[in-house]
């Protein structure tokens, strides 16, 4: 039996998005007057910075794509270092999940590792961003947050397990945990899936007449109108980040 060193690993997949450039809003929204204005502006500034020689090499308002990727066991712990040594400069006392501080230094060391060059080769990936105090330092809070989400998308989507199921998919995982003999149907869930599927069933059974034929003390006082079945997981930020979301 082969070991996991002999094994062809492959590279980690990658996922093209448009990069959102400054001073835009998503294409279902109508253009600000303030930001188009400043779109020419900063577009009149580069190309004067062209003749001279000194513009970059992309206009402020062009049309960039960059690459999504997942991360390694070892990013997602630097990532978590990070944010902890992140927010403790900046002054929390005690970092961890929901400290906007430590989720704002998470989501940049996120996208330092997972945001790519889309040029780069396959075989020698090159980041988008120079560092995680780049992202912070040059781009907004809100376009952070969208960018994360997006990746955070792409990590969820390349996972082992799963998250988003329709009605009939519900049922047919729950058919499969019910009769087979193997965890492996109930592990291949995600944490909150699999929190909506175990609810689901006792909220079954206890709209059911056998159920309430014979509560015992315990459910005695509950109304019938509490008995309803789940409509959505359990809240969070964005999606699980522990699979699929990571933490």
């Amino acid at each position: 039996m082969p070991s996991f060193s002999q094994i062809q690993k492959g590279t980690r997949a990658r996922k093209a998005i448009p990069f959102p450039t400054s001073n835009t809003r998503c294409d279902l929204l109508a253009d600000l007057p303030e930001l188009a204005a400043q779109r020419a502006r900063d577009r009149e500034a580069w190309e004067k910075s062209s003749q001279a020689g000194k513009a970059p090499p992309v206009a402020p308002d062009d049309h960039v794509l960059v690459d999504l990727r997942v991360l390694t066991g070892t990013e997602e712990s630097l990532v978590l270092q990070k944010a902890r040594e992140h927010a403790i400069q900046h002054g929390s006392k005690d970092p961890k999940d929901g400290d906007p501080l430590y989720e704002a230094g998470k989501m940049a060391w996120s996208l330092a590792f997972g945001v790519l060059d889309h040029d780069s080769p396959e075989d020698d990936p090159k980041p988008f961003f120079s560092s995680a105090k780049e992202i912070l330092d040059e781009l907004d809070g809100d376009l952070i947050g969208f960018l994360y989400d997006r990746w955070d998308s792409w990590q969820g989507e390349c996972s082992h397990r799963i998250g988003t199921m329709t009605g009939p998919q519900f049922w047919e995982q729950l058919v499969r945990v019910t009769v087979s003999d193997d965890d492996l149907p109930f592990l291949q869930m995600q944490r909150t899936t699999q929190w909506v599927l175990f609810r689901t069933l006792g909220l079954l059974y206890l709209n059911s007449p056998e159920a309430k034929s014979g509560f015992s003390s315990a459910f005695a006082g509950m109304q019938k109108n509490e008995l309803k079945l789940p409509t959505q997981q359990p809240g969070k930020k964005s999606k699980n980040h522990s699979q699929g979301k990571r933490k």
